[in-house]
């Protein structure tokens, strides 16, 4: 684990750090196995370890007194955290080799990345254009995805999956009776129980995430469906404008009815479209649970602005402002010595 100071707060074990725990792991290691193994055998999570440590991180936009411009940091026991990524590892290798993750699935997977999501469909994108093929993309919107996870489903799709007896009463364990504090500067809120939710911070949280919605692409009959985690995107063509929007409505309604079965929160409302296309004219328009949703010029997918016209002026732009700003940054501390500007530069 990397070095770090941070620890968790509530039980004593949970005030203990990698920075403390790092030079006398020799010592440590032997106990915690024998901690880590019992747990796996008797299919129990220690409770010790399910009270997160709430930190609200400013985001550096909007009045300070709004919590909603405030960014939620879980902190977890460092020796939970162990015992996670033991899980993690051995659940994660079941997944890909029965392949239960989807290979509509980008997120938390090795040779995965978003750059394998985002060239997929671009190549695609451009595949069709060749072919003049009329096509559009739909991006979904899902909110606070991560803690409205439904254990009961969730369990239920594990047993489905071919994980029982033990490892089904492990995750159980794992996902329930969970509870966390806030601390805000020095001082802590009561407890509170969760009731639903997998915990953010956690080293097998994105996993549970990712099998929790790998039976999303069997909702969809048509079309290129692509997610990074909780961002789901898919493409759909057709020969016609009119055919597409039939398409585009039809394949918006099968993954908002598969979100609302799940228990998951998408703001239909949210749903953006970008058609794809070099021709001016009027923005098109398709109707997604008594939403109108309008055609952007633009939309914002895993950090990169797509636009209709398939070029990249948008993002361009962006990232030149980025570097003109570092580089003035720098501009003016040049100055320091070779090592302070490199560090300065990195952070950048």
């Amino acid at each position: 684990m990397k070095k770090s100071k941070s620890a968790g707060r509530r039980y004593f074990v949970h005030e203990i750090s990698s920075h403390l725990v790092r030079p006398v792991i020799d010592e440590i290691a032997p106990a915690l196995t024998i901690v880590i193994n019992q747990s796996f055998r008797n299919g129990h999570f220690p409770t010790v370890y399910k009270c997160a440590r709430v930190t609200p991180i400013f985001k550096n936009k909007g009045p300070q007194t709004d919590k909603e411009n405030y960014r939620p940091v879980s902190n977890l026991s460092l020796f939970g955290k162990c015992q996670e990524i033991c899980a993690d590892i051995q659940l994660r290798k079941y997944c890909e080799k029965l392949g239960l993750l989807g290979i509509h699935q980008h997120g938390f997977r090795r040779s995965r990345s978003t750059t394998t999501a985002l060239l997929t469909a671009a190549i695609r994108w451009r595949e069709n254009k060749v072919r003049r093929k009329k096509q559009g993309a739909l991006f979904f919107d899902l909110s606070a995805a991560y803690d409205v996870l439904d254990i009961d489903i969730f369990l239920e799709k594990a047993k489905i999956c071919g994980i029982e007896g033990t490892a089904l009463q492990w995750l159980r364990s794992y996902l329930s009776g969970r509870s966390q504090i806030v601390q805000v500067g020095q001082s802590f809120s009561d407890e509170l129980l969760l009731s639903s939710g997998t915990p953010q911070g956690s080293s097998c949280s994105c996993l549970v995430f990712i099998l929790f919605i790998g039976d999303l692409a069997l909702w969809i009959e048509d079309g290129l469906l692509e997610a990074y985690a909780d961002d789901v995107f898919i493409t759909v063509e057709a020969e016609s404008e009119s055919e597409l929007l039939a398409k585009l409505e039809e394949a918006g309604a099968n993954i908002l009815r598969y979100f609302a079965s799940n228990r998951l929160v998408a703001n239909a409302a949210k749903t953006a479209l970008v058609v794809f296309g070099t021709g001016r004219r009027e923005p098109l328009q398709i109707k997604l649970s008594n939403e109108t949703i309008t055609e952007s010029e633009d939309e914002k997918l895993l950090g990169v602005y797509v636009q209709g016209d398939l070029k990249w002026t948008k993002h361009c732009r962006k990232i030149t402002s980025e570097i003109n700003y570092s580089l003035s940054v720098l501009k003016r501390l040049r100055h320091l010595g070779k090592k302070e500007l490199r560090t300065i530069a990195d952070g950048l």
